[in-house]
């Protein structure tokens, strides 16, 4: 009976251990299996606008660390709950380019398997085709693991589209413009003496900023005579002589 009870309580702990390094085990596969698992993109952009009557790339991508065979993959489009096949097609192993078939008229297949690329274009789109086009793929060698993504189109006239970038340009040029005068803010209120406001000048003789640095300070710059420098009540205005910019520094007045 003492053999029997001490048998068991030197047994008990190496069950412990077996289960414990069976369960690292487990945790180890799943970890490689979900940093080798395939995943699929359509890029850093989901949404898609572009003109109608006009020609679109919708890009798609595959990636698995360990390899593919038989790689199956589809692209539907999905408007109002219901779904329409685009184009599906099968890639047998890597760098093996896909056999396809198209189920649209106005779709054409663009990918190659060196690329990983299993994009389509879609040739001159309507309004109608507005919605989101799902592409999907999946991996027999990692035990018919899948993935999709998701990309939305919008489609928009192209009247529509020149309002949109006539704004973007307009608020372009006011962000340009909100920034030029405070560029002149600060060299301004830095300008402390006449000399240094001739120092001013010339560093920044060629910028698109002069001439509104002599409408803000209410004088003008002459390269060729004179340079008025009368910017706040503390400056005072001075006029010297000098044949060029390249001229000697005037003294202050």
């Amino acid at each position: 009976m003492a053999s029997t009870d001490s048998g068991s309580s030197v047994s008990a702990p190496h069950r412990s251990g077996d289960l414990f390094h069976a369960g690292l085990a487990v945790a180890l596969l799943l970890g490689v299996w979900s940093v080798g698992g395939l995943e699929v993109t359509t890029g850093k952009v989901s949404l898609i606008e572009a003109v109608n009557g006009s020609t679109v790339l919708l890009p798609c991508n595959y990636h698995s660390c360990i390899g593919i065979k038989n790689l199956f993959f589809k692209w539907t489009f999905r408007n109002n709950g219901s779904e329409q096949a685009l184009c599906e097609g099968n890639i047998p192993a890597e760098k093996i380019e896909p056999t396809y078939s198209i189920s649209h008229d106005r779709v054409t297949f663009v990918g190659s398997s060196t690329t990983s690329n299993i994009s389509i274009l879609l040739w001159n789109i309507t309004f109608e085709d507005e919605g989101q086009y799902i592409c999907f793929a999946r991996n027999p060698k990692e035990k018919n693991r899948n993935h999709s993504a998701v990309l939305t189109l919008r489609v928009v006239d192209q009247s529509t589209q020149q309002i949109i970038t006539l704004l973007f340009m307009s608020t372009l040029l006011l962000c340009f413009y909100i920034c030029a005068r405070q560029l002149n803010d600060l060299v301004i209120t830095s300008c402390t003496s006449p000399v240094h406001c001739y120092h001013v000048f010339l560093n920044h003789s060629i910028s698109p900023f002069v001439s509104s640095f002599s409408e803000r300070g209410g004088q003008y710059f002459d390269s060729h005579y004179r340079l008025c420098a009368g910017w706040s009540h503390r400056l005072s205005c001075y006029h010297h002589g000098y044949k060029s910019l390249g001229g000697s520094l005037p003294a202050e007045g």
